[in-house]
C-alpha cells in the first residue's frame, strides 16, 4: 500500500525586483529622484486562491474541533443547558479535557504550582467543577464512565497521588523520546518510561493512562518491526480508550493496526482498521479525513479485486493517514 501524499496547500513565492534610494539633498525636479518603476508592489497575493474556500482543518491531520475552552467558558457563565449540548457534541474531546484537569487537581493537592486556563484558584473549586461536568456528560451520553473516572482520581490517597504524578511524568518522557527519535532504534529508548507509566496506571486504575501508554508502546513496536506485538498492544489501547472516549489513543491505535496488518500481509485486518478510522472521522464530523480514508479503502479493495460494501458513505476532501515512517 503506497505511502500517503503530503499537504494540500501550495506556496506562492515572491520576487523583489529592487529598489531605489532618494537622497534628501536631491531636488524634486531631479529626474534621478523619480520613483523607480521596478519598485511597484507585486500584484500576486501571499495565499493561493485555490485554498480560499477550504476550511483551515483541511490542511492539518485529524484534529476535531476542540471543546475545552468552550466547556470552561460555559461553566463559568452558568450556561448549563448550552454546556450540556456542548458536552454531547464534543464528547470525544472530554477524555483529554478531564484528564488534564484531573492532573491539575493532583498537582494542587500535592501542593505544587499549576497553571490553569480557567479561573479556578483551589482544588475544591476544581473538584466541584469536574464533578458537575462529568455528571452532565454522563447524563447527556447516557453513561457513567466519566463520573466513575473522576471518582477514582478524587479517591486517591496522598501516596497514590504521588504515584499518579510519577505516571504522568513517565508518560510525557516516553512520548517526548518517541516524538524526537531520528531512527527506529532510538524509539526503543522510550519503552522503559512507557512501560513504567503503564504499570503505575494499571495499579491506580487509570484507564486513560493505560490507553495512552499502550498506544505509544504499540507505535514503538511497529516501528521496530514487531507487528504482532504492536497489533496486540494497539488493540488493547483501542479497547480501553473507547471506554473513556479517548480519541487520540483510539485513532493512533487503529493507525498502528493498519500498519502492523500490512506488515503481516493481513489485508482483512488492514481493511478493518481503515473502516474503523472512517467511522471515527465521520462521528467527529471530520468529512475531509473520512473521504481520504475512503480513498485508501478503495485502493485496497481494488488491489484485492473486491468491492466496497454499500453501507460506506462518501464524504468530502482531506489529509493522509497519520502513519509515521522514518
Amino acid at each position: 500500500m503506497p505511502s500517503p501524499s503530503g499537504t494540500l496547500a501550495t506556496l506562492v513565492l515572491f520576487s523583489c525586483l529592487g529598489s531605489a534610494t532618494v537622497l534628501e539633498a536631491q531636488s524634486l525636479d531631479d529626474p534621478r529622484a523619480a520613483k523607480d518603476p521596478r519598485t511597484a508592489s507585486d500584484p500576486r497575493t501571499s495565499t493561493d486562491p485555490r485554498d480560499a474556500d477550504l476550511k483551515p482543518s483541511v490542511k492539518t491531520r485529524l484534529n476535531p474541533p476542540g471543546g475545552s475552552e468552550l466547556f470552561d467558558q460555559l461553566y463559568d457563565n452558568g450556561n448549563w443547558a448550552v454546556l450540556s449540548d456542548a458536552l454531547i457534541k464534543h464528547q470525544w474531546d472530554l477524555a483529554d479535557y478531564i484528564y488534564d484537569q484531573c492532573n491539575s487537581w493532583i498537582s494542587m493537592t500535592n501542593n505544587k504550582p499549576v497553571a490553569l486556563d480557567s479561573s479556578d484558584t483551589d482544588s475544591g473549586k476544581l473538584e466541584a467543577k469536574l464533578r458537575e461536568i462529568a455528571r452532565l456528560s454522563d447524563l447527556g451520553i447516557g453513561d457513567t464512565r466519566f463520573r466513575y473516572y473522576i471518582g477514582k482520581v478524587f479517591g486517591l490517597n496522598a501516596s497514590q497521588r504521588v504515584q499518579r504524578e510519577e505516571q504522568i511524568e513517565l508518560l510525557a518522557r516516553g512520548a517526548s523520546v518517541l516524538e524526537t527519535a531520528r531512527s527506529e532504534q532510538e524509539t526503543l529508548l522510550a519503552l522503559t518510561s512507557l512501560r513504567q507509566s503503564l504499570s503505575r496506571a494499571l495499579s491506580l486504575g487509570d484507564i486513560r493512562g493505560q490507553s495512552r501508554a499502550n498506544s505509544l508502546i504499540a507505535r514503538v513496536q511497529v516501528l521496530n518491526k514487531r507487528p504482532t506485538d504492536a497489533r496486540a498492544n494497539a488493540r488493547e489501547a483501542i479497547r480501553v480508550g473507547q471506554s473513556v472516549r479517548d480519541i487520540n489513543s483510539v485513532w493512533n491505535g487503529w493507525s498502528t493496526v493498519i500498519e502492523a496488518s500490512l506488515a503481516l500481509n493481513d489485508f482483512p485486518g488492514t481493511k478493518q482498521g481503515l473502516q474503523e478510522q472512517h467511522q471515527l472521522a465521520a462521528q467527529v464530523g471530520d468529512e475531509v479525513t473520512a473521504e481520504l480514508i475512503l480513498q485508501q479503502l478503495l485502493r485496497l479493495e481494488q488491489a484485492l479485486g473486491t468491492y466496497l460494501p454499500d453501507t460506506l458513505i462518501i464524504y468530502g476532501p482531506r489529509i493522509n493517514l497519520p502513519i509515521r515512517r522514518f
